[in-house]
Formats: structure tokens, C-alpha cells, sequence
């Protein structure tokens, strides 16, 4: 079982900088130090948008711990839908470990992966805070 808070998020890539960034800023203010689990891939600076927001967001407050879960595009078996099976590892991840967990879902109409994540998440018992992306 882990002590530490554990934040898996999803994010649209119409997510802007400065709302991931104030609202992981709400959630630091309440938990203090975390876990934050992001599907972004620091070695190629993918996908774009909330997800390479948040990790930067980790790489600037110190407390905030990222790991990284890329999503695995280069399995061919997996080659359309890598991202949702990356997003419900995350989310399964989360729960596993114990302890208080929950996922911050950055959405903009249309963005079908983070909307899916987010319902997986509520599925599996997870507290979601959806917000906007923009």
C-alpha cells in the first residue's frame, strides 16, 4: 500500500498550459507531495498538449514525482488503440497500489481518448476530476 497520493492523468491535446498547470497547482495545494502518472514520452516529446503539460508541471514543482507511461504504438496488434489500453493500465495502476488515488481529466469536445480514460476510471471506482481543457 502506498502513503503517497496517487494522481493519474488524461488530458486532451487541446489542453492549454496554463489550466493543466492551475489545476495540478489546486491539487499540490491540497495533497502536498504526489505521484503523477502520465502517458507523455519525455524522449520524443509525445503526444502534445495536456499530457506534455503535466509532465512539465512535475519537472517544475518540486514533491510532484511523474512517471511516464508512453503508450505502446509500436505494437503492431495494438496499433489503434494503444492509447486506451496505456490510459486503463494507468488507471489500474492507480488502484493497485492503494492507498488515495484519483485521475485529473483535462476534456475538450471530441477528445474521445481522455472522455473514455475518464469513464474507465469512474468504472473501476476511481474519483475523477473532469475539467475543461481550455
Amino acid at each position: 500500500m502506498s502513503d503517497l497520493f496517487t494522481l493519474a492523468y488524461t488530458g486532451s491535446r487541446q489542453a492549454t498550459r496554463n489550466r493543466v498547470h492551475h489545476d495540478l497547482g489546486v491539487i499540490t495545494q491540497a495533497r502536498g507531495r504526489f505521484r503523477l502518472l502520465v502517458g507523455y514520452n519525455p524522449e520524443t516529446d509525445q503526444p502534445q498538449g495536456g499530457d506534455r503539460y503535466a509532465y512539465e508541471y512535475s519537472t517544475l514543482v518540486p514533491g510532484v514525482i511523474a512517471e511516464t507511461y508512453p503508450a505502446p504504438w509500436h505494437i503492431p496488434a495494438l496499433a489503434k488503440a494503444a492509447g486506451p489500453y496505456r490510459n486503463g493500465f494507468m488507471a489500474g495502476l492507480a488502484v493497485g497500489r492503494g492507498g488515495d488515488y484519483g485521475m485529473l481529466a483535462h476534456l475538450h469536445p471530441g477528445s474521445t481518448g481522455s472522455e473514455g480514460a475518464a469513464a474507465f476510471a469512474e468504472h473501476i471506482g476511481m474519483r475523477v476530476w473532469r475539467q475543461p481543457a481550455r
